[in-house]
């Protein structure tokens, strides 16, 4: 059975460089919801900013993503 904090979930923000058109952004969101754990990437190319939405039960906060 699934616990209430199993589901429940985090906000990170990022400082985001180097995109720079919509393509851009929509590619690294895609990127990024392919990590387990991950439930919602959004990045603001305006704002040089990065929301991700996660379960934390599933994701190490230590780990590094891996350049693509």
């Amino acid at each position: 059975m699934e616990s209430s904090m199993d589901r429940s979930e985090l906000r990170a923000l990022f400082s985001v460089t180097g995109t720079t058109c919509s393509a851009c952004s929509g590619s690294v969101e895609k990127v990024v919801k392919r990590f387990p754990g991950m439930k919602e990437a959004v990045i603001d190319v305006l704002n040089n900013r990065a929301q991700v939405m996660f379960y934390p039960s599933y994701v190490n906060m230590t780990s590094s993503i891996p350049a693509q």
